[in-house]
């Protein structure tokens, strides 16, 4: 069980404090497919770039909780797990933030079943995509991602391929 994170270091979106952040590579049964999200204009941070599922930690929340949340609130997605084993932690100071993040993979049950862009205001679109494909355009700037997205997916997706 893991322990919250206090509510004084996600209190604030002020500035004043870091602002822990989960991310979570969502992935079909198999390990073969993820999604993408494109933030658009309207967010606070990343604008105009590809990026992995993403969200505040609420106080008293744990790391895992938030992302079963997270799935559930951008993508429409219920009965998600979290895979154990792949952690990624970044920080970042960017856009007049600072950001903390917990980054783990997530996998949906039924290959996406009922995936929906829940955020139209923020996120222009979602894309389902393979692995070797999302590999592929990485290695060739084919997509361009936010930088924690990126440096753990090129991390992270070469694991699968061995």
């Amino acid at each position: 069980m893991e322990t919250p994170i206090s509510q004084q270091t996600a209190r604030s979106m002020d500035g004043s404090w870091p602002h822990v952040t989960v991310a979570g590579l969502v992935l079909d049964p198999d390990h073969s497919k993820t999604i993408i999200i494109y933030r658009g204009e309207n967010v606070r941070s990343a604008k105009n770039r590809w990026a992995i599922l993403t969200g505040l930690l609420e106080h008293g929340e744990s790391v895992d909780d938030a992302l079963v949340r997270e799935a559930e609130e951008e993508l429409g997605l219920h009965g998600c797990t979290v895979l154990p084993g792949y952690d990624g932690f970044y920080e970042n100071q960017s856009d007049g933030f600072h950001w903390v993040l917990v980054v783990r993979p997530v996998v949906h049950p039924s290959c996406f079943e009922g995936v929906r862009n829940m955020e139209p205001d923020k996120h222009d679109k979602i894309e389902t995509i393979g692995l070797r494909a999302l590999w592929t355009q990485i290695q060739y700037g084919q997509k361009t991602f936010d930088r924690h997205a990126d440096t753990f997916l090129t991390e992270y997706l070469p694991r699968f391929f061995k």
